[in-house]
Protein backbone atom coordinates (compact mmCIF):
# COMPACT_ATOMS: atom_id res chain seq x y z
CA UNK A 1 0.00 0.00 0.00
CA UNK A 2 1.20 3.54 -0.48
CA UNK A 3 -0.66 6.63 0.06
CA UNK A 4 1.38 8.94 -1.76
CA UNK A 5 3.83 8.56 -5.06
CA UNK A 6 6.84 10.63 -5.40
CA UNK A 7 7.67 11.00 -9.51
CA UNK A 8 11.34 12.25 -9.20
CA UNK A 9 13.05 13.41 -11.91
CA UNK A 10 15.81 15.97 -12.64
CA UNK A 11 15.08 17.38 -16.62
CA UNK A 12 11.69 19.81 -17.35
CA UNK A 13 11.60 16.71 -20.37
CA UNK A 14 10.66 14.10 -17.35
CA UNK A 15 8.06 16.47 -15.77
CA UNK A 16 6.65 16.42 -19.32
CA UNK A 17 6.25 12.82 -20.00
CA UNK A 18 5.17 12.63 -16.57
CA UNK A 19 2.47 14.56 -17.08
CA UNK A 20 1.22 13.17 -20.46
CA UNK A 21 2.06 9.54 -18.75
CA UNK A 22 -0.87 10.53 -16.46
CA UNK A 23 -2.72 12.41 -19.01
CA UNK A 24 -2.89 8.98 -20.81
CA UNK A 25 -3.86 7.08 -18.13
CA UNK A 26 -6.68 9.28 -17.10
CA UNK A 27 -8.16 9.24 -20.41
CA UNK A 28 -8.28 5.49 -19.49
CA UNK A 29 -10.28 5.94 -16.59
CA UNK A 30 -7.69 6.55 -14.11
CA UNK A 31 -8.97 8.97 -11.33
CA UNK A 32 -5.80 10.58 -9.24
CA UNK A 33 -4.90 14.22 -8.88
CA UNK A 34 -1.50 14.65 -9.54
CA UNK A 35 0.59 17.97 -8.42
CA UNK A 36 4.29 19.19 -10.67
CA UNK A 37 5.71 21.73 -8.13
CA UNK A 38 8.07 23.98 -9.67
CA UNK A 39 11.17 25.40 -7.98
CA UNK A 40 10.45 28.92 -5.74
CA UNK A 41 12.62 30.97 -7.91
CA UNK A 42 11.44 29.90 -11.39
CA UNK A 43 7.32 30.49 -9.92
CA UNK A 44 7.60 33.33 -8.33
CA UNK A 45 5.21 36.36 -9.30
CA UNK A 46 7.73 39.23 -7.40
CA UNK A 47 11.19 37.77 -8.07
CA UNK A 48 12.74 41.51 -7.22
CA UNK A 49 10.56 41.85 -3.72
CA UNK A 50 11.93 40.44 -1.02
CA UNK A 51 9.67 37.09 0.10
CA UNK A 52 7.60 38.60 3.41
CA UNK A 53 4.00 40.39 3.40
CA UNK A 54 6.04 43.67 3.50
CA UNK A 55 7.22 43.80 0.05
CA UNK A 56 5.07 40.77 -2.12
CA UNK A 57 2.35 41.40 -2.32
CA UNK A 58 1.27 37.71 -2.79
CA UNK A 59 2.98 36.90 0.76
CA UNK A 60 0.40 39.55 1.87
CA UNK A 61 -2.72 38.09 2.91
CA UNK A 62 -1.95 34.92 1.56
CA UNK A 63 -3.69 32.83 4.10
CA UNK A 64 -6.76 34.96 3.85
CA UNK A 65 -7.14 34.02 0.60
CA UNK A 66 -5.15 30.44 0.53
CA UNK A 67 -8.84 28.65 0.96
CA UNK A 68 -11.03 30.25 -2.06
CA UNK A 69 -7.80 29.27 -4.00
CA UNK A 70 -7.67 25.70 -3.01
CA UNK A 71 -11.90 25.89 -3.49
CA UNK A 72 -10.96 26.57 -7.31
CA UNK A 73 -8.36 23.95 -7.85
CA UNK A 74 -10.02 21.05 -6.43
CA UNK A 75 -12.34 20.58 -9.17
CA UNK A 76 -8.83 19.45 -11.53
CA UNK A 77 -7.51 16.74 -11.35
CA UNK A 78 -4.07 17.67 -12.78
CA UNK A 79 -2.26 20.48 -10.77
CA UNK A 80 0.07 21.58 -13.47
CA UNK A 81 2.88 24.59 -13.29
CA UNK A 82 0.46 26.29 -15.80
CA UNK A 83 -2.84 25.39 -13.49
CA UNK A 84 -1.21 26.72 -10.29
CA UNK A 85 0.06 30.11 -11.20
CA UNK A 86 -2.91 30.70 -13.08
CA UNK A 87 -4.94 30.02 -9.72
CA UNK A 88 -2.63 31.25 -7.52
CA UNK A 89 -2.67 34.92 -10.03
CA UNK A 90 -6.68 34.85 -9.58
CA UNK A 91 -5.88 34.91 -5.89
CA UNK A 92 -3.25 36.83 -5.04
CA UNK A 93 -1.50 34.04 -3.31
CA UNK A 94 2.17 32.84 -3.30
CA UNK A 95 2.57 30.39 -6.29
CA UNK A 96 5.05 28.05 -4.35
CA UNK A 97 3.44 28.34 -1.03
CA UNK A 98 0.04 27.01 -2.50
CA UNK A 99 1.93 24.41 -4.56
CA UNK A 100 3.04 22.83 -1.45
CA UNK A 101 -0.14 23.18 0.34
CA UNK A 102 -1.41 21.47 -2.72
CA UNK A 103 1.20 18.56 -2.47
CA UNK A 104 -1.28 17.13 1.12
CA UNK A 105 -4.13 16.59 -1.36
CA UNK A 106 -1.84 15.55 -4.01
CA UNK A 107 -2.07 11.25 -4.78
CA UNK A 108 0.86 12.07 -6.90
CA UNK A 109 3.40 15.08 -6.79
CA UNK A 110 5.98 15.27 -9.68
CA UNK A 111 9.52 17.38 -8.57
CA UNK A 112 13.20 17.71 -8.58
CA UNK A 113 15.32 14.93 -7.10
CA UNK A 114 16.06 17.92 -3.83
CA UNK A 115 12.33 17.56 -2.90
CA UNK A 116 13.03 14.08 -1.56
CA UNK A 117 16.98 14.08 -1.20
CA UNK A 118 18.28 17.46 -0.40
CA UNK A 119 18.67 17.53 3.23
CA UNK A 120 18.38 21.76 2.87
CA UNK A 121 15.13 21.46 0.84
CA UNK A 122 13.28 18.35 1.08
CA UNK A 123 9.77 18.81 1.83
CA UNK A 124 9.53 18.26 5.46
CA UNK A 125 5.67 18.35 5.78
CA UNK A 126 6.39 14.71 4.44
CA UNK A 127 9.84 13.28 5.42
CA UNK A 128 10.87 15.03 8.35
CA UNK A 129 9.80 11.51 9.59
CA UNK A 130 10.57 8.56 8.54
CA UNK A 131 9.06 5.56 7.48
CA UNK A 132 5.97 7.03 5.67
CA UNK A 133 3.96 4.73 3.17
CA UNK A 134 5.16 6.52 -0.19
CA UNK A 135 7.21 5.35 -3.56
CA UNK A 136 9.87 6.87 -5.08
CA UNK A 137 9.59 6.69 -8.55
CA UNK A 138 13.03 8.12 -9.84
CA UNK A 139 13.80 9.50 -13.18
CA UNK A 140 16.99 8.97 -15.32
CA UNK A 141 18.20 7.58 -12.30
CA UNK A 142 21.58 7.46 -13.26
CA UNK A 143 21.60 11.12 -12.92
CA UNK A 144 21.28 11.13 -9.51
CA UNK A 145 24.85 10.04 -8.81
CA UNK A 146 26.44 13.56 -9.66
CA UNK A 147 23.35 14.83 -8.33
CA UNK A 148 23.59 13.95 -4.99
CA UNK A 149 27.46 14.27 -5.00
CA UNK A 150 26.41 17.86 -5.43
CA UNK A 151 23.31 17.90 -2.55
CA UNK A 152 25.69 16.52 0.27
CA UNK A 153 28.43 18.70 -0.49
CA UNK A 154 28.47 22.93 0.05
CA UNK A 155 31.12 25.63 -0.27
CA UNK A 156 32.01 28.87 0.50
CA UNK A 157 33.39 31.72 -1.01
CA UNK A 158 35.80 34.58 0.99
CA UNK A 159 34.65 37.64 -0.88
CA UNK A 160 31.18 37.44 -0.14
CA UNK A 161 32.11 37.34 3.50
CA UNK A 162 34.23 39.94 2.77
CA UNK A 163 31.81 42.16 0.74
CA UNK A 164 29.25 41.67 4.18
CA UNK A 165 31.87 42.62 6.28
CA UNK A 166 32.78 46.18 5.01
CA UNK A 167 29.06 46.67 4.48
CA UNK A 168 28.05 46.41 8.40
CA UNK A 169 31.44 47.94 9.70
CA UNK A 170 30.08 50.67 11.17
CA UNK A 171 26.41 48.92 12.39
CA UNK A 172 27.44 45.64 13.99
CA UNK A 173 30.97 45.53 15.49
CA UNK A 174 30.61 42.02 17.03
CA UNK A 175 29.49 40.37 13.85
CA UNK A 176 31.95 42.37 12.21
CA UNK A 177 34.81 40.85 14.00
CA UNK A 178 33.42 37.11 13.48
CA UNK A 179 33.57 37.99 9.84
CA UNK A 180 37.01 39.62 9.75
CA UNK A 181 38.41 36.26 11.98
CA UNK A 182 36.74 33.81 9.45
CA UNK A 183 38.39 35.79 6.68
CA UNK A 184 41.58 35.66 8.31
CA UNK A 185 40.80 31.95 8.41
CA UNK A 186 40.37 31.98 4.71
CA UNK A 187 43.27 33.94 3.80
CA UNK A 188 44.97 30.47 5.24
CA UNK A 189 43.21 28.64 3.03
CA UNK A 190 44.05 30.91 0.13
CA UNK A 191 47.85 30.91 1.43
CA UNK A 192 47.55 26.91 0.99
CA UNK A 193 46.42 26.90 -2.78
CA UNK A 194 50.01 28.67 -3.46
CA UNK A 195 51.79 25.55 -3.37
CA UNK A 196 49.79 23.50 -5.81
CA UNK A 197 49.03 24.90 -9.68
CA UNK A 198 45.84 23.10 -9.40
CA UNK A 199 42.74 23.00 -6.54
CA UNK A 200 43.98 21.33 -3.99
CA UNK A 201 42.19 18.43 -1.58
CA UNK A 202 42.67 17.06 1.47
CA UNK A 203 40.85 14.47 3.44
CA UNK A 204 40.64 16.15 7.18
CA UNK A 205 37.72 18.84 8.11
CA UNK A 206 38.45 22.64 8.70
CA UNK A 207 37.49 22.40 12.03
CA UNK A 208 38.75 25.73 13.00
CA UNK A 209 36.83 27.47 10.54
CA UNK A 210 33.64 25.35 11.43
CA UNK A 211 34.09 27.03 15.23
CA UNK A 212 34.38 30.38 13.61
CA UNK A 213 31.43 29.55 11.65
CA UNK A 214 29.12 28.63 13.98
CA UNK A 215 30.08 31.53 16.35
CA UNK A 216 28.76 33.71 13.53
CA UNK A 217 25.66 32.46 13.46
CA UNK A 218 24.50 32.34 16.83
CA UNK A 219 25.34 36.09 16.83
CA UNK A 220 23.88 36.65 13.76
CA UNK A 221 20.81 34.83 14.46
CA UNK A 222 19.98 36.96 17.66
CA UNK A 223 20.30 40.29 15.44
CA UNK A 224 18.45 39.03 13.09
CA UNK A 225 15.68 38.23 15.42
CA UNK A 226 15.06 41.51 15.88
CA UNK A 227 13.58 41.96 12.49
CA UNK A 228 15.39 45.83 12.27
CA UNK A 229 15.03 46.65 8.65
CA UNK A 230 18.47 47.70 7.29
CA UNK A 231 19.86 48.60 3.78
CA UNK A 232 22.43 45.53 4.52
CA UNK A 233 19.98 42.90 5.82
CA UNK A 234 19.13 40.99 2.65
CA UNK A 235 22.80 40.95 2.10
CA UNK A 236 23.38 39.39 5.70
CA UNK A 237 20.11 37.40 5.82
CA UNK A 238 21.87 35.85 2.64
CA UNK A 239 25.33 34.85 3.70
CA UNK A 240 23.86 33.72 7.42
CA UNK A 241 21.68 31.04 4.87
CA UNK A 242 25.09 30.30 3.24
CA UNK A 243 26.85 29.15 6.10
CA UNK A 244 23.75 27.42 7.65
CA UNK A 245 23.68 25.12 4.64
CA UNK A 246 27.37 24.82 5.10
CA UNK A 247 27.36 23.64 8.79
CA UNK A 248 25.02 21.92 8.12
CA UNK A 249 27.28 19.66 5.45
CA UNK A 250 29.77 20.17 7.80
CA UNK A 251 28.04 18.37 10.73
CA UNK A 252 27.88 14.75 8.12
CA UNK A 253 31.42 14.81 7.59
CA UNK A 254 32.88 11.65 7.62
CA UNK A 255 35.25 9.12 5.38
CA UNK A 256 32.82 9.89 2.72
CA UNK A 257 34.08 13.60 2.32
CA UNK A 258 37.15 15.47 0.96
CA UNK A 259 37.84 19.15 1.48
CA UNK A 260 38.77 21.38 -1.46
CA UNK A 261 40.82 24.72 -1.70
CA UNK A 262 40.63 26.40 -4.92
CA UNK A 263 41.92 30.01 -5.54
CA UNK A 264 40.79 32.34 -8.16
CA UNK A 265 42.13 35.05 -8.18
CA UNK A 266 41.97 36.78 -5.37
CA UNK A 267 39.36 34.48 -4.44
CA UNK A 268 39.40 31.29 -2.56
CA UNK A 269 36.71 28.50 -3.17
CA UNK A 270 36.29 25.79 -0.17
CA UNK A 271 34.39 22.93 -0.80
CA UNK A 272 33.00 20.27 1.50
CA UNK A 273 32.66 17.45 -1.38
CA UNK A 274 30.93 14.76 -0.91
CA UNK A 275 32.78 11.72 -2.88
CA UNK A 276 30.62 9.09 -2.00
CA UNK A 277 26.68 10.00 -1.55
CA UNK A 278 25.69 5.52 -0.31
CA UNK A 279 25.12 6.04 2.90
CA UNK A 280 23.43 9.29 2.65
CA UNK A 281 20.93 8.40 0.12
CA UNK A 282 20.87 5.20 1.96
CA UNK A 283 19.02 7.05 5.14
CA UNK A 284 16.90 9.24 2.31
CA UNK A 285 15.51 6.31 1.43
CA UNK A 286 13.88 5.83 4.72
CA UNK A 287 11.62 8.34 4.16
CA UNK A 288 9.55 6.28 1.73
CA UNK A 289 8.11 2.15 1.80
CA UNK A 290 9.44 1.70 -1.59
CA UNK A 291 12.05 3.07 -4.19
CA UNK A 292 11.83 2.76 -7.85
CA UNK A 293 15.52 3.68 -9.73
CA UNK A 294 14.99 3.25 -13.67
CA UNK A 295 17.19 4.38 -16.53
CA UNK A 296 18.53 3.20 -20.05
CA UNK A 297 22.10 3.37 -18.86
CA UNK A 298 22.29 1.98 -15.21
CA UNK A 299 25.03 -0.63 -15.78
CA UNK A 300 27.00 -2.14 -14.37
CA UNK A 301 23.80 -2.88 -12.22
CA UNK A 302 25.92 -3.67 -8.58
CA UNK A 303 27.75 -0.33 -9.04
CA UNK A 304 24.45 1.68 -9.15
CA UNK A 305 22.67 -0.38 -6.60
CA UNK A 306 25.85 0.30 -4.14
CA UNK A 307 26.18 4.12 -5.05
CA UNK A 308 22.93 4.45 -4.98
CA UNK A 309 22.12 3.26 -1.44
CA UNK A 310 19.67 0.35 -2.14
CA UNK A 311 19.71 -2.86 0.43
CA UNK A 312 21.54 -5.68 -0.61
CA UNK A 313 17.96 -7.38 -1.56
CA UNK A 314 17.17 -4.87 -3.62
CA UNK A 315 15.85 -6.73 -7.21
CA UNK A 316 17.16 -5.29 -10.58
CA UNK A 317 15.28 -6.10 -13.63
CA UNK A 318 17.11 -5.56 -17.22
CA UNK A 319 14.79 -5.08 -20.75
CA UNK A 320 16.43 -6.20 -23.83
CA UNK A 321 16.77 -3.09 -26.25
CA UNK A 322 13.46 -2.26 -28.38
CA UNK A 323 16.15 -1.65 -31.48
CA UNK A 324 16.72 -5.00 -33.55
CA UNK A 325 20.68 -5.69 -32.93
CA UNK A 326 21.31 -6.05 -36.71
CA UNK A 327 21.17 -2.17 -36.57
CA UNK A 328 23.82 -1.76 -34.19
CA UNK A 329 27.31 -1.40 -35.47
CA UNK A 330 30.17 -0.23 -33.04
CA UNK A 331 33.54 1.28 -34.27
CA UNK A 332 36.67 1.62 -32.10
CA UNK A 333 39.17 4.35 -32.93
CA UNK A 334 42.01 3.42 -30.87
CA UNK A 335 44.49 5.23 -32.20
CA UNK A 336 43.99 8.57 -30.63
CA UNK A 337 43.81 9.82 -26.91
CA UNK A 338 40.93 11.66 -25.72
CA UNK A 339 42.07 12.51 -22.05
CA UNK A 340 41.27 15.95 -21.10
CA UNK A 341 44.72 17.14 -21.03
CA UNK A 342 45.67 16.25 -24.24
CA UNK A 343 42.84 17.88 -25.78
CA UNK A 344 44.25 20.89 -27.40
CA UNK A 345 46.88 18.32 -29.32
CA UNK A 346 44.42 15.74 -30.42
CA UNK A 347 41.22 17.66 -31.17
CA UNK A 348 41.58 18.41 -34.45
CA UNK A 349 42.57 14.50 -35.08
CA UNK A 350 39.80 13.49 -33.35
CA UNK A 351 37.30 15.73 -35.61
CA UNK A 352 39.13 14.61 -38.84
CA UNK A 353 38.49 10.91 -37.54
CA UNK A 354 34.50 11.50 -37.27
CA UNK A 355 34.52 13.87 -40.39
CA UNK A 356 35.85 10.59 -42.29
CA UNK A 357 33.24 8.52 -41.04
CA UNK A 358 30.47 10.61 -41.62
CA UNK A 359 31.09 11.66 -45.01
CA UNK A 360 31.01 8.16 -45.97
CA UNK A 361 27.33 7.70 -45.76
CA UNK A 362 24.66 10.56 -46.04
CA UNK A 363 22.11 10.53 -43.74
CA UNK A 364 21.53 12.37 -40.25
CA UNK A 365 24.10 11.68 -37.29
CA UNK A 366 23.85 12.84 -33.79
CA UNK A 367 27.92 13.17 -32.22
CA UNK A 368 27.92 13.76 -28.50
CA UNK A 369 31.12 16.28 -27.90
CA UNK A 370 31.70 16.37 -24.39
CA UNK A 371 33.15 20.14 -25.29
CA UNK A 372 32.65 22.65 -27.39
CA UNK A 373 35.97 22.76 -28.51
CA UNK A 374 35.48 19.37 -30.21
CA UNK A 375 32.13 20.63 -32.13
CA UNK A 376 33.84 23.81 -33.40
CA UNK A 377 36.74 21.78 -34.81
CA UNK A 378 34.53 19.62 -36.61
CA UNK A 379 32.13 22.23 -38.03
CA UNK A 380 35.93 23.61 -39.47
CA UNK A 381 37.00 20.38 -40.50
Amino acid sequence: MTTKIFYLTARTTGRFAAEYALSELRHAGLKLKSLTITAKDKTCFEPDSACNPEECEFARGHFDRIEGALSDMFGRDAFTRAAVEQVAREHRVCPFEFALELALWADCIICDYNYAFDPRVYLRRFFLEENGDYTFLIDEAHNLVDRSRDMFSAEIHKQPLLDVRRAIRQDLPRIFKSLGKINSCMIKARKKCDTSPTALHEKESPEDLFTLLRGYLRITERWLSRNLKTPFREQLLDLYFAISGFIRVAEQYDDCYVTCYEKIKKDVRLKLFCIDPSTQLKNALTRCRAAVFFSATMTPMDYFKNILGCDDGADGFILPSPFPVENLKLFVYDRVSTLYRQRDNTKEQIARVISGLVSQKTGNYLIFFPSYEYMICLLYT
